[in-house]
């Protein structure tokens, strides 16, 4: 009855599920044993970054403009999609690879790019930069060379496209994020609420 009289909700973040991604069958499920901490474990920071790529590889592969490269793809052989290649598939091959993975800087002024796959160590000297905020920890997309010395020779440095809300929490197979519970015509008058409110606004208390 909340929903339908108050436009007003409160999640408390240590009641809100979380979203867990199956690497197997690539789908995300929720997890309902999860036990929030404000001191989370050594693995939790990793376990954030690697799902944080898996989401936005996701998101690449359903735009229809990015397959992985080496799968057996109808389109893989359209010039309008492009091929994305592993950090690991690299070492010994030849020519322009795109790689997709996260700006990181384990050591002090050397730049590498992480995927799930592996690292490998960045030479931008000649990148061509499009416009977006390039900083460690950004996710980015890389067309280059892999040379001999293990150094990628970055040509141009691209960013994933954004996805529309709706068809992220389309293929997610929930409504609501925050709430997965919440029934369809529920989520309407929620919609309806929300192009009633033209001047409000968002309050993140943290």
């Amino acid at each position: 009855e909340d929903l339908k009289h108050d436009s007003l909700q409160l999640f408390d973040s240590f009641d809100c599920p979380k979203l867990v991604f199956d690497e197997k069958l690539k789908t995300y499920s929720i997890d309902p044993k999860v036990k929030y901490s404000l001191l989370s474990g050594v693995e939790s920071r990793s376990q954030m970054y690697k799902e944080r790529i898996y989401l936005t590889l996701q998101k690449l592969l359903r735009s229809g403009l990015f397959v992985m490269k080496g799968l057996n793809n109808s389109n893989s052989h359209n010039s309008d999609i492009h091929e994305l290649s592993s950090i690991e598939s690299l070492l010994g091959s030849k020519g322009s690879h795109l790689l997709f993975g996260m700006i990181t800087q384990p050591e002090e002024g050397v730049w590498h790019l992480e995927d799930t796959s592996s690292i490998i160590k960045l030479n931008l000297d000649n990148a061509n930069i499009s416009d977006g905020l390039l900083t460690e920890g950004c996710q980015v997309i890389l067309l280059g060379e892999y040379n001999y010395e293990g150094y990628f020779d970055v040509q141009n440095v691209g960013f994933p496209p954004a996805e529309e809300r709706i068809k992220t929490l389309t293929s997610i197979g929930i409504s609501d994020n925050l709430n997965p519970t919440i029934r369809p015509q529920q989520l309407l008058h929620l919609e309806e609420l929300e192009f009633q409110s033209t001047s409000s606004m968002f309050v993140i208390i943290s």
